[in-house]
């Protein structure tokens, strides 16, 4: 059985078996978790679940329980290999979201060790005695996209407001860096602390981890002052079927908006001529599009700038 069109948003790797691959399939609004034993050759379908799947991980102490975090429908659980699941996370036992966006099980050795942590559409959460509760104080109201443990700390990518890291001595979240950033996935080196942060639209970083502290270089195009144009978050998003999407032209000047599908293919031209400086917004109907993620392209003759839309019909 092939993946096919189906777009793929998470792989988890069996941490005690590297051949065994799951990944989250979603096509029309209808999520699925496939599993392969063969390191990817073949694949088997074991559940479909009403919502996109977002996240996906495998409890590193038992192979067969695995957790799977969806956009709009909570987190599910098997604890059978993926012959069941069953739902154990919602706003109705204590998570603060239903929309997840990130998995993790907590390091041996550190606080949250064997724990399942989640990131939402409003904040990290943790699993205990069957019900959910924020870790610590202040992380709600952050959209997490993405976590990461950085030795037993945890770590947390928002969508347009950076990193956030916890701090257990005061069980509170603080600024990490990249303010204003849009951090959609990131992954901590294992030895040295490094990071390597993924961004909605504005490069890659690499977050370098010294005994002097902690220096940040990008890799991309263009900085933010290099390019005449701020791409905002559309809104409502995820959305159905049609979202605004507002922009900032700093001089007078041409702007072609698109929206392209993941596998690169142009879908709409939203505006494409010459805009006067300022403030300005233009409207996405989908009506007619499937469910799934889109970006949306904004081009200028100063750099280019795209941001993920979720389409959830």
């Amino acid at each position: 059985l092939a993946l096919g069109d189906q777009q793929i948003i998470s792989i988890a790797v069996d941490p005690n078996d590297d051949d065994v691959v799951y990944a989250g399939a979603n096509l029309s609004g209808v999520g699925s978790i496939y599993r392969s034993t063969n390191g990817g050759d073949g694949w088997q379908r074991l559940m479909t679940f009403n919502q996109p799947v977002w996240a996906i991980t495998v409890d590193p102490s038992d192979s067969d329980r695995i957790l799977v975090g969806t956009l709009g429908d909570g987190i599910h659980e098997s604890t059978d290999g993926g012959q069941t699941f069953m739902k154990i996370g919602s706003t109705a036992n204590g998570l603060g979201n239903d929309y997840v966006f990130a998995l993790e099980f907590g390091p041996s050795g550190g606080p949250f060790a064997g724990d399942v942590i989640a990131g939402t559409d409003d904040g990290v959460y943790v699993l205990g005695g069957g019900t959910w509760s924020e870790v610590g104080v202040g992380s709600r109201g952050y959209r997490i996209r993405s976590l990461a443990f950085a030795g037993t700390t945890i770590q947390a990518g928002t969508w347009g407001e950076g990193i956030i890291e916890f701090d257990p001595s005061t069980g509170t979240w603080f600024d990490f860096g990249l303010a204003d950033i849009p951090v959609i996935a990131f992954a901590v080196h294992p030895v040295t602390g490094d990071l390597i942060i993924g961004t909605g639209g504005q490069g890659l970083f690499l977050s370098r981890k010294s005994g002097a502290g902690t220096d940040t270089d990008r890799n991309t195009t263009a900085g933010p002052g290099d390019i005449q144009l701020t791409l905002e978050s559309n809104y409502p998003n995820p959305f159905n079927p049609a979202t605004t999407v507002p922009f900032e032209m700093r001089e007078n000047g041409r702007i072609r908006i698109s929206v392209v599908d993941v596998l690169g293919r142009e879908i709409n031209v939203l505006i494409d001529r010459h805009v006067s400086a300022g403030r300005h917004t233009v409207t996405w109907n989908a009506e007619g599009v499937p469910s799934g993620t889109y970006l949306i392209r904004a081009e200028t003759d100063t750099g280019v700038r795209s941001r993920p839309a979720i389409l959830l019909k």
